[in-house]
């Protein structure tokens, strides 16, 4: 068979192209715009505000009913998680790892009626077990899946979406391994990793300073507390050093008041930034720090490297995968360490110059979104 037509099928949280940050959702767009001159392209999603055009690719977009669970999620956030903490419907479907009704019943109409020779999921099998599709079928999988095993109950729609694909793409080595002990076949893993816009992504002159970044959502997962106990012993030895923290909020959130415990002079929190700004952030800092407690892959890590703006992070998940030599790895939880890897690092000119240089040299070798071209073609010539 001679693949013309393929479908990439979104998730119910997030539409595409993302109004803001959404790296599944980023991933459709910019491989869709390299692939347009070989392949036929649609997308399917739900209803997006922030609508673009890309040649030869359409954009399918689901009833408005598709909404349904976000509005109940806004729902609850309002009524019920303000007054009881809980957000009962959330957190049953997460539970459950079940996507919701509304979704899955439109996406079954629209697989009927669009024709395609290759459907490529996201993040979700519960959507192949529960649709069917008639064509070949591949499942790309971003991070784990919390809990996941095949003797829990709970879990029967993922393992069944995983049986009728006949690829399974994971973003790292790391993740392959997770999803291979979880009992995915494999010969039918294949690892493909992300990638940034080499043009957009790029070095400039760095101010004088030392001008520290996070990106990311300030959640328990991204290790934000961490990071704040490390800058308070940073500053100890660097005074005038600064600290950016960019990324998504929840400003009633528990954690997000202990990292408000933590904040101190030279810490800047931005809340979201668009690309634009972001960019900016990355060309501008010295270092790019993340402490998180795990990481199937890491985009701000290629986006900050791309900006030529060396990495100290965690030891965790597939972070050394898309370091290789040219980034500064510290345990979890380790504020000391990475207090003394920022130090040392600083104090080691010719090791910062040679890293500014190597980091952006991996990701136009690894991480190019031409790179991820290339390699999933590679896979769609298989069928």
């Amino acid at each position: 068979m001679t693949v013309k037509i393929i479908t990439q099928v979104g998730t119910e949280s997030v539409p595409i192209p993302p109004p803001g940050w959404g790296a599944v959702e980023k991933w459709v767009v910019e491989v869709a715009s390299k692939l347009n001159r070989t392949y036929n392209i649609k997308v399917i999603s739900i209803p997006s505000s922030n609508r673009t055009s890309i040649p030869n690719t359409e954009f399918v977009y689901l009833s408005r009913v598709c909404s349904l669970f976000k509005t109940l999620s806004r729902f609850e956030e309002f009524y019920i998680k303000k007054y009881f903490r809980v957000s009962p419907v959330r957190s049953y479907l997460n539970r459950k790892h079940m996507p919701s009704w509304s979704y899955t019943h439109y996406l079954k109409k629209e697989l009927k009626r669009h024709e395609t020779d290759l459907y490529h999921f996201h993040q979700r099998p519960d959507y192949i077990s529960l649709t069917k599709p008639s064509k070949p079928v591949i499942i790309h999988l971003h991070n784990k899946i919390p809990g996941l095993t095949p003797n829990f109950p709970l879990f029967p729609s993922f393992f069944e979406g995983v049986d009728l694909s006949d690829i399974v793409i994971t973003v790292s080595k790391e993740l392959k391994n997770y999803f291979i002990d979880k009992g995915v076949e494999r010969g039918k893993v294949k690892v493909l990793y992300n990638g940034v816009d080499m043009k957009k992504y790029r070095p400039i002159k760095k101010p004088p300073g030392l001008r520290m970044l996070f990106v990311g959502k300030l959640i328990e997962r991204k290790g934000v507390v961490y990071l704040l106990k490390a800058f308070r012993n940073i500053r100890k030895e660097i005074p005038d050093a600064k600290l950016s923290i960019v990324g998504r909020k929840d400003e009633k959130s528990p954690y997000f008041k202990e990292i408000q415990e933590n904040l101190m002079e030279g810490v800047e929190l931005t809340g979201v930034v668009s690309e634009d700004e972001l960019v900016r952030h990355y060309q501008n800092a010295t270092l790019l720090l993340h402490p998180a407690l795990y990481e199937a892959f890491g985009m701000t890590l290629v986006e900050a490297m791309a900006c030529g703006t060396p990495v100290i992070a965690t030891d965790v998940g597939g972070i050394p995968e898309v370091l290789g030599n040219e980034g500064i790895l510290v345990k979890p939880k380790d504020s000391k360490g990475m207090a003394r890897a920022v130090i040392r690092l600083m104090d080691n000119t010719k090791k910062y110059n040679s890293l500014t240089k190597g980091v952006r040299k991996r990701v136009e070798e690894n991480f190019s979104w031409e790179s991820v071209a290339r390699k999933l073609t590679s896979i769609y010539r298989e069928f």
